[in-house]
């Protein structure tokens, strides 16, 4: 009877079709001492990634659209550039449209003009922003896929790749520049543990 079940369930095994590997999208996070002088500024680097089967697809363009979805902290707000292309972008050659700029921090589409075919990493676009002087804390950027023409997506020549798929979200971390007690403390224990390191060394060789 045992025998008979592991037969079947081999048998259901081997005939239920394998699920597609999921597109991922992230957005980076980043860790930041703030501008004391000015606003802190910087720039997040928004990117795909794909396993087998998915590596190879033939694709012909992409939209993404991404939000700020909340900060914490002193941050109260966050300016955003206009998207611009990544170093390793998927269309090297096409510039970048921004859409929804009424609904959306930050939105953009791409088409190219040849069908390029999909890579294990690829970039998508890279997003400006900038915090005003003085405030720090963390922001995260997500991807909105609140409705269906805000979806992200990348667009093959032979369907539009909405799903199935992974979206990362990213958080910008702005910290507070050290106060000089604190670099001069941290100094003061660096110097001690180099004093007592060369007087091991001095003692070490004494004994030689």
């Amino acid at each position: 009877m045992r025998f008979f079940l592991s037969v079947i369930l081999v048998s259901i095994m081997c005939f239920v079709p394998k699920a597609n590997a999921d597109i991922i999208y992230n957005i980076q996070s980043l860790s930041l001492v703030q501008n004391v002088s000015g606003a802190t500024t910087g720039s997040v680097n928004v990117f795909v990634t794909a396993t087998t089967p998915d590596i190879g697809l033939s694709v012909i363009g992409a939209q993404i659209n991404v939000r700020l979805s909340g900060t914490t902290g002193g941050i109260s707000g966050v300016t955003f550039g206009g998207p611009q292309e990544a170093a390793n972008d998927l269309f090297p050659l096409n510039p970048l449209t921004p859409v929804n700029a009424g609904v959306l921090n930050v939105a953009a589409s791409t088409t190219g003009a040849a069908p390029v075919l999909l890579p294990a990493s690829a970039g998508l676009m890279v997003i400006p922003f900038s915090v005003a002087q003085g405030q720090t804390g963390t922001f995260t950027l997500s991807f909105d896929n609140s409705q269906a023409a805000l979806n992200n997506f990348l667009v093959t020549s032979g369907f539009v790749e909405r799903s199935p798929g992974v979206f990362n979200a990213g958080t910008v971390t702005i910290t507070a520049v050290p106060e000089p007690t604190s670099i001069l403390l941290l100094g003061g224990v660096a110097t001690l543990f180099g004093v007592r390191r060369w007087n091991k060394r001095r003692f070490a060789l004494a004994n030689c």
